[in-house]
């Protein structure tokens, strides 16, 4: 990915603002849902794939669902669930009944935007303590299923001026160098990276790379810096980015965070 802090600063100059409150974080999800994730398992041959986007702040969704291997007349509805890893719980979202899942090639799929979560289950879905689960007539209680697995995953430690700060990041593919970004100017559509295949980050211009660390073979990139003394004490957000497939098509960003340099 050579070249790609000048593709950012480039793509900064004429980025439009878009904002956002600054204490709102953007989360995503990418999941994919088999019938052998139920417990028990219910033998289905039907697959997904749920694409999940959040906002921490305004507690909306948005979804992108995709199912192959399903008679449209045998679909009942969509859900996320409270519950881990073969565990079943209560409700948290309605995602759409089977009427307003459209033929999509293959398959079905449900785009929704604006899906309100209450508070209560923040934590849950952010912690893959949720699931996404499809229900059908055979199988009332729900076919495939698959957890709310947040992929990359964002965090740091404190930043304070004149210490060591130290940015992670989960769930990357073995052995891919990580970027980490940050911004002073908030949250929003931020600049469109031509190196990343085109891919708008959530943090608006201008946009700094930090520096960058690849993962182990557990997925895991981490890089300390020690935070200038004369840094401002102000607001920032940060976000990850990793650019793969050719010609980065297939580039992924991470969560964003809010925080601040500590005096």
């Amino acid at each position: 990915m050579k070249g790609v802090m000048k593709m950012l600063t480039v793509a900064a100059l004429g980025a439009a603002k878009c904002t956002a409150a600054a204490s709102a974080d953007v989360w995503y999800f990418d999941t994919y849902l088999t019938g052998d994730q139920h417990n028990p398992p219910t033998g289905s041959q039907g697959t997904g794939h749920c694409i999940m986007k959040y906002d921490d702040v305004t507690n909306l969704l948005d979804i992108d669902l995709y199912i192959e291997g399903f008679m449209h007349e045998n679909l009942l509805y969509a859900h996320i669930h409270q519950g881990r890893e073969g565990f079943y719980g209560d409700m948290i979202a309605h995602l759409g009944h089977g009427h307003m899942f459209m033929p999509d090639g293959n398959g079905l799929r449900r785009v929704a935007t604006g899906i309100l979560i209450d508070e209560m289950y923040e934590d849950d879905i952010l912690s893959e303590g949720a699931y996404v689960n499809v229900h059908t007539v055979q199988f009332e209680a729900g076919e495939i299923r698959s957890q709310s697995t947040v992929v990359p995953r964002l965090s740091t430690t404190a930043l304070a001026r004149g210490q060591r700060a130290t940015f992670d990041l989960l769930h990357a593919e073995a052995n891919e160098r990580v970027y980490f970004l940050y911004s002073m100017s908030g949250l929003g559509a931020g600049p469109s990276i031509p190196n990343l295949g085109g891919m708008t980050l959530d943090i608006l211009t201008p946009v700094n790379v930090i520096g960058s660390a690849v993962s182990n073979q557990q997925g895991h990139a981490a890089m300390t810096v020690t935070i200038p003394a004369n840094a401002p004490s102000r607001e920032l957000v940060l976000q990850a980015v990793i650019r793969r497939g050719v010609d980065g098509a297939d580039s992924v960003k991470s969560n964003t965070i809010s925080t601040a340099i500590l005096p």
